[in-house]
């Protein structure tokens, strides 16, 4: 079943995107960088970010998405287990809002789904490290100077100490530490699968209303 979602104004407005309705924005309990937007679904330990970057003008589209991923990896202090498991190029007739605010040509958007394992609040306890798969979308902005990163973060396993333990379903935690395969499914958050097709959905939603945002 698809999670609903509506219309978030982001940066002001300047941005738009459609963001499932059980993601609350963390501005309103924390305080956020103003290059970022970020919104997090407590129920299942996901969180959305989107960030405005510097243009990495030294590097090709896959070499910038590729850097972007292990640049989160290493501010996630991730262990080597990490890995890449897909990246592909988006065609920009896929992206109709993108193409309708920056032009067809004005833009390229690459996607790389890949796995962390992350220990919260630098909670380094070997049994503290949560499996998380990585959604991430870089939407490449030449004109503007910008690369804008989308990322998703979809929690599918929680270490036995994490602090995400805690706060989430006791059951699942019953269940994962009997290596019950189903415990994910627990915390509400969908398969891979389910979860990759949400990502879509909001990249696909992305709406660039005023440029001047860029400088």
């Amino acid at each position: 079943m698809t999670a609903q979602a509506h219309e978030r104004a982001l940066y002001g407005g300047a941005i738009t995107a459609y963001i499932p309705d059980s993601f609350v924005d963390a501005s309103t309990m924390r305080e956020i960088p103003d290059h970022q937007e970020v919104y997090v679904d407590v129920d299942t330990d996901q969180s959305i970010i989107v960030e405005l970057l510097d243009y990495l003008t030294d590097k090709s589209d896959l070499e910038a998405a590729n850097y972007h991923f292990w640049e989160l990896a290493s501010d996630n202090s991730a262990t080597d287990a990490s890995q890449v498991i897909s990246i592909r190029a988006i065609n920009n007739s896929e992206l109709p809002n993108l193409s309708a605010s920056m032009g067809i040509d004005g833009f390229q958007a690459i996607i790389i789904h890949g796995i962390q394992r992350i220990a919260k609040f630098k909670e380094h306890s070997s049994n503290a490290y949560n499996q998380v798969h990585i959604y991430l979308c870089l939407v490449r902005l030449p004109a503007v100077g910008t690369d804008l990163l989308v990322t998703f973060n979809h929690t599918t396993q929680l270490g036995s100490s994490s602090s995400s333990a805690g706060a989430l379903r006791s059951e699942y935690q019953v269940r994962a530490r009997s290596g019950d395969p189903a415990a994910a499914s627990l915390l509400g958050a969908g398969t891979v699968e389910e979860v990759m097709g949400k990502f879509t959905r909001l990249v696909q939603s992305i709406h660039i209303k005023d440029r001047s945002l860029f400088g």
